[in-house]
């Protein structure tokens, strides 16, 4: 083994030692921050007719780097983009969707170009995966419906139950 190869490997022990250390207090006070304040809205907007506040299993925690919530577009008369807008309207900084399309539907994976135009995985026989013809209907759902509200540890309590009386309000404008 070469010299530059043990020092290759020390690095990489190191990167993931460090991806395993305990996070350090000022991550870890805005992280908790950020739950807190998405567990906060989650509770504002939960049993809301038309809406589908994000869920966070019971073992599991969330630190929230923005809210994502689903709108129920057979109980509104609304579509996202509508909903998204009138929440805007309402002083909530807010965005219809994430991405457009699930990340199967991009270029680089209809196309298999993922190294200058090669997918080595395929071309060693290590998999026959064509994404051209990837399905996944609930996270092309997921999209279509979602409405994502910016969250952050500088925000405070008072705009977060300013938001979910928001999102209540909207929905019931809304509701079918």
């Amino acid at each position: 083994m070469t010299r530059e190869h043990r020092m290759d490997r020390r690095a990489l022990r190191s990167c993931n030692s460090f991806s395993i250390s305990p996070v350090p207090p000022a991550l870890r006070n805005s992280s908790s921050q950020g739950a807190r304040l998405g567990n906060l809205l989650t509770q504002g907007i939960a049993g809301t007719p038309g809406i589908t506040p994000h869920q966070v299993h019971t073992d599991d925690r969330c630190g929230y780097w923005f809210y994502f919530f689903r709108i129920q577009s057979d109980r509104l008369r609304a579509t996202r983009d509508e909903f998204a807008k009138a929440l805007a309207a309402e002083g909530v900084e807010c965005s219809p969707g994430y991405i457009p399309v699930p990340l199967y539907g991009n270029p680089v994976f209809q196309q298999h170009g993922f190294f200058a135009g090669r997918w080595p995985v395929r071309e060693f026989g290590l998999t026959t995966m064509d994404y051209s013809k990837a399905s996944c209907p609930e996270a092309e759902a997921i999209l279509k419906t979602g409405i994502r509200i910016t969250i952050h540890e500088g925000m405070n309590e008072a705009y977060i139950e300013s938001a979910a009386r928001a999102v209540r309000k909207v929905a019931k404008f809304y509701a079918a």
